[in-house]
């Protein structure tokens, strides 16, 4: 933009010398001619230079003005708008000068026309010449009008150039918006999104209660065991109960046998015939005895080192199974506090980072407003320049005054513009500052979720190996059982029923474990590709926002210079027609004059 500025300034500059250098060849041809001449042809003269400097004075003021006009409708530099001040401001007092030198040419020509009634006739032969001359000033005039229609013609090719650029350009900001308006689509998506995520975290915490739940269940059907086994204890000492109630009964039995003795004894002393049977009697007894007390012997012997042995294996298991049981308790307690502090922090880095989100949509929503706002001001101000410039074209004999008001205007107007756009910068700065920060929430959230899901899966694997333990234990507690179920019949159907049941609960149990763990891995694989995606696509649509933004905002100020240019092109015309007509009709009356004093000259010979 500065080489295209510095180049229109150095054709302009350019124009100008070669406008000034033919003005001054005329003006010396019209001192030669001057010289020779006097009277009513200096009058002439200087009617003629008169009119020269004025066309000159105007030419060159708007050429100046024009240079002037773009400078501040495209605001490049500040140099610039100096130099261009001190222009305006030298072709001010130029014009000035001008205007004092047509004032003292007017005096002349009063004094002229007041001294020259004598030399009519002497002008009479030096008319011819100066019309010549004249002529030829004239035709330089033409020429000079023809260059200038040829580059208007130039400038409205350009116009039209341009007014097709701008409609590409309304195409391509339609196409911008309709693809501002699907980003902003992705990004509700992408809200909806992380809303359904935090549901399914929810989901998660409350399966990760109901398994809680499940694993306190199977806990009270390790006491229920422990119970049961307590139940066994009691039933041994049931045994040992009936165990003594049938030495009892053996004892009655030898009680029975020594009075069916007595009795022998009675009758073999009454009857000396039953010694035999007697003696018999006796044997068998003796007998009998040895051989119940034998079987008394070793059936207390066994019973006692098998009650002893089961008592002992009974309450190794069990001092087992209750040391591993609190062990996995506490190792459940010390994951379900790491569990509940991972949860704590995450909601924390949640709220943090919907608080982010939260300043992040408010500023996007202040840009875009500030945005509407300063399109508005634009276009208002943009208005405000094209009523300007309207009023300026209908009134086309505007005197300085005029200008130098319409000149600060534009000045206020175009600061106020850089000040929007350094305000505009300003909040541009801001919503990136905010972008950054929201992508470091976003990578704590993440970091965050990844720690969790790590002790998830520890969590998980302990669980596993805990419910290893407890089968084993289950195992070992269901060997005990059966080995009591040989010894214990009454027992078997109760103890049977509970084992299917706890078999039951547990099979339920791994089942509802598996299928959750793998739902969980399954919508965690689902979630983290859905929600790299759609970083991926606001990326993307992020960086083609800005892109045609920026595009905009050029096309919208070549825009405005083409149709700065377009209008200062018309003006010219205008005013190169409105002078060319002022010439033609200061020509026709300057005829018109010099035919009357002709007529007059001729009329005083007569």
């Amino acid at each position: 933009m500065n080489n295209n500025f510095y180049d229109l300034g150095q054709h302009h500059y350019l124009l100008m010398q070669e406008t000034f250098s033919t003005f001054t060849k005329i003006h010396k041809e019209f001192l030669n001619i001057q010289k020779s001449f006097q009277g009513f042809e200096h009058f002439k003269i200087q009617c003629t230079m008169e009119g020269m400097y004025y066309l000159w004075g105007e030419v060159n003021f708007h050429y100046l003005n024009e240079l002037v006009q773009y400078h501040q409708s495209v605001s490049v530099s500040r140099k610039a708008s100096i130099t261009l001040r001190d222009v305006n401001e030298q072709t001010k007092k130029e014009n000035k000068a001008h205007s004092s030198k047509i004032q003292e040419l007017k005096h002349e020509l009063m004094n002229a026309r007041s001294n020259n009634k004598v030399q009519t006739d002497d002008l009479q032969l030096g008319f011819d010449m100066s019309s010549s001359e004249y002529s030829k000033v004239i035709e330089t005039l033409e020429s000079e009008m023809e260059r200038l229609r040829s580059r208007i013609q130039q400038s409205e090719e350009e116009k039209i150039i341009t007014i097709k650029n701008n409609v590409a350009l309304k195409k391509q900001l339609s196409t911008l918006e309709n693809h501002l308006q699907q980003t902003s689509q992705e990004v509700h998506m992408i809200k909806l999104a992380s809303e359904e995520k935090d549901k399914n975290l929810m989901d998660l915490k409350n399966s990760f209660s109901a398994l809680n739940s499940k694993f306190l269940e199977q806990s009270e059907d390790l006491r229920t065991l422990l119970a049961q086994t307590e139940i066994l204890h009691k039933n041994k000492s049931e045994l040992t109960k009936i165990l003594s109630s049938v030495k009892g009964r053996l004892e009655e039995a030898e009680l029975r046998v020594h009075d069916s003795v007595k009795l022998t004894e009675a009758a073999v002393m009454e009857k000396d015939a039953a010694l035999l049977r007697e003696k018999h009697t006796l044997t068998e007894v003796k007998r009998l005895e040895k051989a119940v007390s034998i079987l008394m012997d070793e059936a207390g012997l066994k019973a006692k080192v098998e009650v002893t042995k089961l008592k002992d294996e009974f309450n190794l298991n069990i001092k087992r199974l209750s040391e591993d049981l609190m062990k996995a308790e506490l190792s459940i307690n010390d994951k379900q506090l790491q569990f509940e502090r991972s949860i704590r922090d995450l909601k924390k880095a949640e709220g943090h980072a919907s608080t982010l989100e939260n300043k992040y949509e408010k500023a996007c929503k202040e840009h875009e407003s500030k945005e509407g706002m300063l399109n508005q001001r634009i276009n208002s101000l943009e208005n405000r320049i094209a009523r300007l410039q309207s009023e300026k074209e209908s009134t086309s004999a505007a005197n300085i005054e005029t200008s130098q008001d319409f000149n600060q205007q534009q000045e206020e107007l175009f600061l106020r513009i850089n000040e929007l756009e350094g305000r505009l910068l300003k909040v541009r700065s801001d919503y990136e500052s905010l972008k950054v920060s929201s992508e470091e929430a976003y990578r704590e959230r993440d970091y965050l979720a990844e720690k969790i899901n790590h002790e998830k899966e520890l969590n998980d694997s302990k669980g596993n190996s805990l419910q290893r333990q407890v089968r084993q234990k289950t195992q070992e507690v269901s060997e005990l059982s059966s080995m009591f179920q040989s010894q214990l019949e009454a027992l078997e159907e109760t103890h049977s029923s509970t084992m299917k049941q706890l078999y039951e609960t547990i099979g339920t149990a791994q089942d509802s474990c598996s299928r959750l763990q793998q739902q969980i891995e399954d919508q965690k694989e689902m979630y983290d590709q859905r929600i790299s995606d759609l970083n991926r696509k606001f990326e993307e649509s992020r960086r083609r926002s800005e892109e045609n933004r920026k595009e905009s905002h050029e096309a919208l100020k070549k825009a405005l210079v083409a149709e700065d240019l377009t209008n200062q092109y018309k003006m010219r015309i205008k005013e190169v027609e409105d002078r060319l007509h002022a010439t033609e009709q200061r020509f026709a009356s300057f005829k018109r004059a010099k035919t009357m004093s002709a007529s007059l000259g001729h009329l005083q010979r007569i």
